[in-house]
């Protein structure tokens, strides 16, 4: 009786949503990847100069997986959606579970002379960084600092 009880609490502990819901995102969790909206953009994160992982599975569940998610720790973010539309940087944070502005950064907050940078194909991108849409073939860089390293060389692989 106590191993079926602790079962049940593990089963709902890995399959409950993440803190900031897909409700919150906006963003369907599906039984298979959907396909009436395929993209692939790249993310890399640097806090104070040193750079993040971007982990594997993020949005991946046992019994659903996000429109948003990965599969690998390269960073590349799949949108695999049911439904034609732009998806935002922000919502992807949500379904990461991490928090995302304009002065923090996954669990770090901006100090005394501090901010979040945001670039996207090189190019600085004034504004909210949850607003960024996530387009094909696009290389986002996050940066809380300074300093502010060069990016990373990063080539999308075949087929994506």
């Amino acid at each position: 009786m106590v191993i079926l009880a602790l079962a049940a609490l593990a089963a709902y502990v890995v399959t409950r949503e993440p803190a900031g819901s897909t409700a919150a995102a906006a963003i369907p969790c599906s039984g298979q990847e959907m396909s009436a909206e395929h993209i692939h953009a790249h993310l890399q994160v640097y806090v104070r100069g040193q750079q993040r992982v971007v982990p594997a599975n993020i949005g991946i569940r046992p019994t659903c997986l996000f429109w948003l998610h990965t599969h690998d720790a390269t960073g590349l973010i799949h949108v695999e959606a049911g439904a034609g539309g732009t998806y935002t940087l922000g919502q992807f944070f949500t379904v990461w579970g991490q928090p995302l502005g304009t002065t923090e950064l996954l669990e770090e907050r901006a100090g005394v002379g501090e901010e979040v940078r945001v670039l996207v194909d090189g190019q600085p991108n004034v504004g909210d960084p949850r607003s960024v849409p996530l387009r094909s073939h696009e290389e986002i860089v996050l940066e809380l600092g300074p300093p502010y390293p060069p990016p990373a060389a990063f080539a999308f692989p075949p087929g994506t």
